[in-house]
Protein backbone atom coordinates (compact mmCIF):
# COMPACT_ATOMS: atom_id res chain seq x y z
CA UNK A 1 0.00 0.00 0.00
CA UNK A 2 1.37 3.46 -0.80
CA UNK A 3 1.73 5.77 2.33
CA UNK A 4 0.71 9.36 0.70
CA UNK A 5 1.43 12.79 2.83
CA UNK A 6 -0.84 12.88 5.68
CA UNK A 7 -2.85 15.84 3.78
CA UNK A 8 -4.07 12.98 1.71
CA UNK A 9 -3.62 9.95 3.02
CA UNK A 10 -7.02 9.87 4.55
CA UNK A 11 -9.05 10.20 1.41
CA UNK A 12 -8.04 6.59 0.97
CA UNK A 13 -9.42 5.44 4.29
CA UNK A 14 -13.24 6.82 3.44
CA UNK A 15 -16.11 3.83 2.71
CA UNK A 16 -19.18 4.00 2.08
CA UNK A 17 -21.69 3.93 5.39
CA UNK A 18 -23.16 0.17 5.42
CA UNK A 19 -26.75 0.87 6.38
CA UNK A 20 -28.29 -2.35 5.65
CA UNK A 21 -26.89 -3.96 8.85
CA UNK A 22 -28.36 -1.34 11.40
CA UNK A 23 -31.98 -1.18 8.81
CA UNK A 24 -34.00 -2.44 11.59
CA UNK A 25 -32.45 -0.30 14.47
CA UNK A 26 -31.17 2.82 12.64
CA UNK A 27 -33.77 5.86 12.20
CA UNK A 28 -34.60 6.42 8.88
CA UNK A 29 -34.07 10.34 8.99
CA UNK A 30 -29.88 8.92 10.24
CA UNK A 31 -29.39 6.69 7.38
CA UNK A 32 -30.50 9.38 5.22
CA UNK A 33 -27.94 12.24 7.02
CA UNK A 34 -25.47 9.45 6.56
CA UNK A 35 -25.96 8.34 2.97
CA UNK A 36 -25.84 12.37 2.19
CA UNK A 37 -22.53 13.12 4.23
CA UNK A 38 -20.72 9.99 2.45
CA UNK A 39 -21.85 12.22 -1.01
CA UNK A 40 -20.82 15.31 0.06
CA UNK A 41 -17.50 13.74 1.32
CA UNK A 42 -17.09 11.87 -2.15
CA UNK A 43 -17.80 15.68 -4.15
CA UNK A 44 -15.15 17.29 -1.67
CA UNK A 45 -17.57 19.11 -0.07
CA UNK A 46 -16.21 18.33 3.37
CA UNK A 47 -18.03 20.90 6.20
CA UNK A 48 -21.28 19.66 4.33
CA UNK A 49 -20.55 16.33 4.98
CA UNK A 50 -19.74 17.22 8.77
CA UNK A 51 -22.65 18.75 9.23
CA UNK A 52 -25.05 15.19 7.73
CA UNK A 53 -22.81 13.42 10.05
CA UNK A 54 -23.63 15.50 12.90
CA UNK A 55 -27.26 15.59 12.31
CA UNK A 56 -26.89 11.40 12.49
CA UNK A 57 -25.41 11.47 15.61
CA UNK A 58 -28.27 14.17 16.46
CA UNK A 59 -30.98 11.49 15.88
CA UNK A 60 -29.14 8.97 18.06
CA UNK A 61 -26.77 7.09 15.58
CA UNK A 62 -23.41 5.98 17.35
CA UNK A 63 -21.45 3.71 15.77
CA UNK A 64 -17.61 3.08 15.43
CA UNK A 65 -18.02 3.24 11.44
CA UNK A 66 -19.76 6.82 11.63
CA UNK A 67 -17.70 8.31 13.70
CA UNK A 68 -14.47 6.87 11.72
CA UNK A 69 -16.01 8.39 8.80
CA UNK A 70 -16.42 11.76 10.94
CA UNK A 71 -12.81 11.59 11.70
CA UNK A 72 -11.42 11.17 7.81
CA UNK A 73 -13.79 14.28 7.27
CA UNK A 74 -12.10 16.69 9.87
CA UNK A 75 -8.89 15.28 8.87
CA UNK A 76 -9.12 16.15 5.39
CA UNK A 77 -9.40 19.87 6.79
CA UNK A 78 -6.28 19.42 8.88
CA UNK A 79 -8.49 19.53 11.65
CA UNK A 80 -6.26 17.44 13.56
CA UNK A 81 -7.20 17.88 17.31
CA UNK A 82 -11.20 17.19 16.09
CA UNK A 83 -10.49 14.48 13.72
CA UNK A 84 -8.47 12.30 16.73
CA UNK A 85 -11.48 13.18 19.27
CA UNK A 86 -13.62 11.80 16.82
CA UNK A 87 -11.06 8.37 15.89
CA UNK A 88 -10.83 8.32 20.31
CA UNK A 89 -15.00 7.76 20.36
CA UNK A 90 -14.31 4.82 17.39
CA UNK A 91 -11.99 3.40 19.25
CA UNK A 92 -14.10 3.29 22.47
CA UNK A 93 -17.00 1.75 20.68
CA UNK A 94 -14.79 -0.71 19.24
CA UNK A 95 -12.03 -0.88 20.96
CA UNK A 96 -11.04 -4.36 19.21
CA UNK A 97 -10.17 -3.29 15.81
CA UNK A 98 -6.37 -3.09 14.90
CA UNK A 99 -7.60 -0.95 11.94
CA UNK A 100 -8.75 1.84 14.39
CA UNK A 101 -5.93 1.58 16.60
CA UNK A 102 -3.74 2.26 14.12
CA UNK A 103 -5.47 5.33 12.76
CA UNK A 104 -5.64 6.54 15.78
CA UNK A 105 -2.19 6.14 16.20
CA UNK A 106 -1.62 7.75 12.81
CA UNK A 107 -3.58 10.99 13.75
CA UNK A 108 -1.53 11.10 17.04
CA UNK A 109 1.44 10.76 14.96
CA UNK A 110 0.74 13.71 12.63
CA UNK A 111 -0.33 15.60 16.05
CA UNK A 112 3.11 14.70 17.67
CA UNK A 113 1.55 13.52 20.82
CA UNK A 114 4.08 10.79 20.58
CA UNK A 115 3.00 8.60 23.70
CA UNK A 116 -0.69 8.11 22.61
CA UNK A 117 0.78 7.52 18.99
CA UNK A 118 2.71 4.31 20.68
CA UNK A 119 -0.06 3.24 22.82
CA UNK A 120 -1.98 3.07 19.89
CA UNK A 121 0.30 1.20 17.42
CA UNK A 122 1.42 -0.79 20.12
CA UNK A 123 -2.66 -1.73 21.12
CA UNK A 124 -3.24 -2.37 16.89
CA UNK A 125 -0.34 -5.10 17.04
CA UNK A 126 -1.36 -6.85 19.59
CA UNK A 127 -4.76 -7.08 18.25
CA UNK A 128 -3.07 -8.31 15.16
CA UNK A 129 0.64 -8.62 14.61
CA UNK A 130 0.09 -9.48 11.21
CA UNK A 131 -1.32 -5.84 10.50
CA UNK A 132 1.24 -4.21 8.13
CA UNK A 133 -0.03 -1.11 8.54
CA UNK A 134 0.74 -0.98 12.26
CA UNK A 135 4.25 -2.07 11.80
CA UNK A 136 5.14 0.80 9.01
CA UNK A 137 3.30 3.95 11.31
CA UNK A 138 5.13 2.13 14.40
CA UNK A 139 8.25 2.68 12.15
CA UNK A 140 7.35 6.26 11.85
CA UNK A 141 7.27 6.51 15.34
CA UNK A 142 11.15 5.34 15.75
CA UNK A 143 12.11 7.33 12.77
CA UNK A 144 10.72 10.49 14.23
CA UNK A 145 12.18 9.50 17.82
CA UNK A 146 15.97 8.61 15.94
CA UNK A 147 15.57 5.18 16.78
CA UNK A 148 17.02 4.39 13.06
CA UNK A 149 17.59 0.24 14.07
CA UNK A 150 13.81 -0.26 15.29
CA UNK A 151 12.61 2.16 12.79
CA UNK A 152 14.58 -0.90 9.64
CA UNK A 153 13.28 -3.34 11.68
CA UNK A 154 9.76 -2.20 11.49
CA UNK A 155 10.36 -1.86 7.66
CA UNK A 156 11.71 -5.37 7.24
CA UNK A 157 8.13 -6.36 9.45
CA UNK A 158 5.97 -4.14 6.93
CA UNK A 159 8.00 -5.61 3.81
CA UNK A 160 7.68 -8.66 4.87
CA UNK A 161 4.12 -8.61 5.32
CA UNK A 162 3.74 -7.56 1.98
CA UNK A 163 3.21 -4.40 2.68
CA UNK A 164 5.26 -0.82 0.98
CA UNK A 165 8.17 0.31 3.12
CA UNK A 166 9.32 2.19 0.41
CA UNK A 167 9.02 5.63 2.02
CA UNK A 168 10.22 4.45 5.20
CA UNK A 169 13.54 3.16 4.07
CA UNK A 170 13.70 5.71 1.89
CA UNK A 171 14.04 8.23 4.97
CA UNK A 172 16.16 5.50 6.71
CA UNK A 173 18.80 6.10 4.16
CA UNK A 174 18.91 8.86 4.51
CA UNK A 175 20.44 8.91 8.01
CA UNK A 176 21.61 5.46 8.76
CA UNK A 177 22.70 2.35 6.77
CA UNK A 178 20.34 -0.56 6.37
CA UNK A 179 21.20 -3.19 8.59
CA UNK A 180 21.64 -7.05 8.26
CA UNK A 181 18.60 -7.55 10.83
CA UNK A 182 18.53 -10.95 12.71
CA UNK A 183 14.73 -11.23 13.65
CA UNK A 184 15.43 -14.57 15.85
CA UNK A 185 15.61 -13.59 18.75
CA UNK A 186 11.89 -12.27 18.30
CA UNK A 187 10.78 -15.61 17.97
CA UNK A 188 9.78 -18.21 20.29
CA UNK A 189 8.56 -21.73 20.13
CA UNK A 190 4.71 -20.78 20.58
CA UNK A 191 3.44 -20.90 17.27
CA UNK A 192 1.82 -17.26 15.91
CA UNK A 193 -0.37 -17.55 12.61
CA UNK A 194 -2.98 -16.86 10.27
CA UNK A 195 -5.19 -18.26 8.12
CA UNK A 196 -7.25 -18.54 5.46
CA UNK A 197 -9.43 -21.44 5.21
CA UNK A 198 -11.96 -22.21 2.03
CA UNK A 199 -13.45 -25.88 0.79
CA UNK A 200 -11.50 -26.77 -1.60
CA UNK A 201 -7.73 -27.36 -2.43
CA UNK A 202 -8.10 -25.23 -5.59
CA UNK A 203 -9.14 -22.45 -4.60
CA UNK A 204 -6.52 -22.75 -1.91
CA UNK A 205 -3.92 -22.83 -4.76
CA UNK A 206 -5.32 -19.85 -6.34
CA UNK A 207 -5.24 -18.07 -3.49
CA UNK A 208 -1.42 -19.78 -2.34
CA UNK A 209 -0.80 -18.16 -5.97
CA UNK A 210 -2.15 -14.44 -5.88
CA UNK A 211 -0.47 -14.13 -2.19
CA UNK A 212 3.08 -15.44 -4.19
CA UNK A 213 2.26 -12.62 -6.71
CA UNK A 214 1.82 -9.29 -4.07
CA UNK A 215 -1.53 -9.60 -3.41
CA UNK A 216 -1.98 -8.67 0.42
CA UNK A 217 -2.80 -12.23 2.63
CA UNK A 218 -5.18 -10.02 5.19
CA UNK A 219 -7.01 -8.65 2.04
CA UNK A 220 -7.59 -12.29 0.51
CA UNK A 221 -8.67 -13.52 4.25
CA UNK A 222 -11.22 -11.08 4.18
CA UNK A 223 -12.42 -11.71 1.14
CA UNK A 224 -12.52 -15.28 0.58
CA UNK A 225 -11.77 -17.09 4.61
CA UNK A 226 -14.73 -19.14 5.66
CA UNK A 227 -13.09 -18.06 9.25
CA UNK A 228 -14.31 -16.16 11.93
CA UNK A 229 -11.29 -14.73 11.61
CA UNK A 230 -11.22 -13.70 8.03
CA UNK A 231 -12.54 -10.05 9.71
CA UNK A 232 -9.00 -10.07 11.16
CA UNK A 233 -6.87 -10.41 8.27
CA UNK A 234 -6.75 -14.13 9.27
CA UNK A 235 -4.88 -13.68 12.81
CA UNK A 236 -5.67 -16.66 14.57
CA UNK A 237 -4.02 -15.50 17.34
CA UNK A 238 -0.53 -17.55 19.53
CA UNK A 239 -0.40 -20.99 20.02
CA UNK A 240 1.58 -23.56 22.00
CA UNK A 241 1.65 -26.66 19.31
CA UNK A 242 -0.20 -28.69 21.36
CA UNK A 243 -3.27 -26.36 21.10
CA UNK A 244 -3.02 -26.56 17.70
CA UNK A 245 -4.58 -29.07 14.95
CA UNK A 246 -1.65 -32.11 14.43
CA UNK A 247 -1.63 -31.57 10.87
CA UNK A 248 -1.13 -27.95 11.03
CA UNK A 249 0.94 -27.96 14.33
CA UNK A 250 3.21 -30.04 12.24
CA UNK A 251 3.31 -28.25 8.93
CA UNK A 252 4.74 -25.15 10.98
CA UNK A 253 7.12 -26.79 13.20
CA UNK A 254 10.45 -25.50 12.18
CA UNK A 255 9.22 -22.60 9.71
CA UNK A 256 10.58 -19.46 10.17
CA UNK A 257 8.14 -16.64 10.75
CA UNK A 258 7.36 -14.88 7.64
CA UNK A 259 7.73 -18.04 5.58
CA UNK A 260 5.41 -18.56 2.46
CA UNK A 261 1.55 -19.66 3.70
CA UNK A 262 1.34 -23.68 3.03
CA UNK A 263 -1.47 -25.27 2.13
CA UNK A 264 -2.98 -27.93 4.97
CA UNK A 265 -5.96 -30.10 4.86
CA UNK A 266 -7.89 -30.58 7.91
CA UNK A 267 -11.89 -32.25 8.74
CA UNK A 268 -13.14 -28.24 8.77
CA UNK A 269 -11.19 -27.77 4.92
CA UNK A 270 -8.31 -26.36 3.38
CA UNK A 271 -5.70 -24.18 5.70
CA UNK A 272 -3.73 -21.80 4.14
CA UNK A 273 -1.43 -21.20 7.08
CA UNK A 274 1.46 -18.92 7.66
CA UNK A 275 3.92 -18.26 10.77
CA UNK A 276 4.13 -14.90 11.81
CA UNK A 277 6.35 -13.25 14.70
CA UNK A 278 4.56 -12.51 17.59
CA UNK A 279 4.73 -8.99 18.75
CA UNK A 280 6.38 -8.21 22.14
CA UNK A 281 5.98 -4.69 22.85
CA UNK A 282 8.17 -5.59 25.92
CA UNK A 283 11.13 -6.51 24.08
CA UNK A 284 11.18 -3.73 20.72
CA UNK A 285 11.45 -1.03 22.94
CA UNK A 286 14.60 -2.74 24.79
CA UNK A 287 16.28 -4.24 22.08
CA UNK A 288 19.58 -3.38 21.50
CA UNK A 289 21.37 -2.67 18.47
CA UNK A 290 23.56 -5.95 18.49
CA UNK A 291 20.45 -7.91 19.26
CA UNK A 292 18.79 -6.68 16.22
CA UNK A 293 21.51 -6.76 13.52
CA UNK A 294 23.67 -9.62 12.38
CA UNK A 295 27.41 -10.18 10.63
CA UNK A 296 27.52 -9.95 7.69
CA UNK A 297 29.69 -8.68 5.04
CA UNK A 298 28.42 -5.53 2.60
CA UNK A 299 27.55 -6.20 -0.74
CA UNK A 300 30.26 -5.28 -3.09
CA UNK A 301 29.29 -2.25 -4.40
CA UNK A 302 26.47 -1.14 -2.46
CA UNK A 303 26.76 2.22 -0.65
CA UNK A 304 24.38 4.11 1.46
CA UNK A 305 24.40 7.67 0.31
CA UNK A 306 24.80 9.85 2.78
CA UNK A 307 26.49 13.93 3.15
CA UNK A 308 29.39 12.16 4.25
CA UNK A 309 29.97 10.15 1.84
CA UNK A 310 33.44 11.83 -1.02
CA UNK A 311 32.33 9.78 -3.62
CA UNK A 312 28.41 10.57 -3.78
CA UNK A 313 28.80 14.09 -6.42
CA UNK A 314 25.25 13.73 -7.56
CA UNK A 315 23.64 16.38 -5.84
CA UNK A 316 20.05 17.61 -5.70
CA UNK A 317 19.37 20.94 -5.26
CA UNK A 318 15.97 22.39 -3.69
CA UNK A 319 16.56 26.51 -3.24
CA UNK A 320 18.82 29.23 -3.47
CA UNK A 321 18.64 32.40 -1.01
CA UNK A 322 20.55 35.21 -0.63
CA UNK A 323 18.63 35.53 3.09
CA UNK A 324 20.12 32.49 5.60
CA UNK A 325 16.97 32.71 7.57
CA UNK A 326 14.70 31.15 4.60
CA UNK A 327 17.43 28.84 3.57
CA UNK A 328 17.67 27.36 7.34
CA UNK A 329 13.83 27.28 6.86
CA UNK A 330 14.05 25.12 4.40
CA UNK A 331 16.72 23.12 5.48
CA UNK A 332 14.72 22.10 8.67
CA UNK A 333 11.88 21.32 6.82
CA UNK A 334 13.46 18.74 4.73
CA UNK A 335 15.10 17.68 7.67
CA UNK A 336 11.80 16.66 9.65
CA UNK A 337 10.77 14.77 6.08
CA UNK A 338 13.98 12.53 6.48
CA UNK A 339 16.45 14.34 4.23
CA UNK A 340 19.78 14.96 5.05
CA UNK A 341 20.18 18.64 4.05
CA UNK A 342 23.38 20.89 3.81
CA UNK A 343 23.91 23.93 2.37
CA UNK A 344 26.66 25.82 0.23
CA UNK A 345 27.84 29.40 -0.14
CA UNK A 346 28.46 30.86 -3.94
CA UNK A 347 27.97 34.33 -5.13
CA UNK A 348 26.73 35.51 -1.92
CA UNK A 349 23.83 33.09 -2.19
CA UNK A 350 22.83 29.60 0.00
CA UNK A 351 22.22 26.84 -1.58
CA UNK A 352 19.86 24.24 -0.13
CA UNK A 353 21.09 20.73 -1.18
CA UNK A 354 19.00 17.77 -0.41
CA UNK A 355 22.02 15.14 -0.01
CA UNK A 356 24.51 14.05 -2.25
CA UNK A 357 24.24 10.70 -4.15
CA UNK A 358 26.60 8.14 -5.51
CA UNK A 359 24.28 7.79 -8.87
CA UNK A 360 22.57 9.83 -10.95
CA UNK A 361 19.65 6.91 -10.48
CA UNK A 362 19.31 7.69 -6.98
CA UNK A 363 19.48 11.39 -7.39
CA UNK A 364 16.60 11.59 -9.83
CA UNK A 365 15.03 9.22 -7.48
CA UNK A 366 15.09 11.47 -4.81
CA UNK A 367 14.15 14.59 -7.20
CA UNK A 368 11.24 12.48 -8.21
CA UNK A 369 10.30 12.41 -4.73
CA UNK A 370 10.44 15.87 -3.27
CA UNK A 371 8.57 17.21 -6.51
CA UNK A 372 5.37 14.88 -5.67
CA UNK A 373 5.84 17.00 -2.10
CA UNK A 374 5.89 20.28 -3.95
CA UNK A 375 9.46 21.32 -3.68
CA UNK A 376 11.04 22.31 -7.07
CA UNK A 377 14.29 20.93 -7.75
CA UNK A 378 17.03 19.67 -9.94
CA UNK A 379 20.47 17.94 -9.91
CA UNK A 380 24.16 18.88 -10.70
CA UNK A 381 26.83 15.96 -10.88
CA UNK A 382 30.56 15.81 -12.57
Amino acid sequence: MKRLPFATLCCAWLLCWGIAADADTMPSTAAEHVDRGNLHAQENQFFSALAEYQLAIDQGLHHPLLYRNLAITYSKLLLINDAITAMERAVALAPDSHLYQTELGMLYLANHRMEQARQALVTALKLNPGFEQAYYYLGEWFFQQEKYQQAWLAAEFTQQLGGDEGELSRKLRGVSKRPTLDISSLENSDICLRQILVSDRKQAEMLQQQITAGVPFDTLAQQYSTDSNGARGGYSGLFRPSELNPAIAAALAGVKGFAPPVIVETAAGFHLVQRLVPFNAKHWFSLSETEMTASAPETPGEKTPSVGNEEGHWLVHVGTFRDPTYAKDLQSSLARLGYRCFTQAQDNRLHVIAGRYISQKEAEAIGADLSRQGYDNFISGP
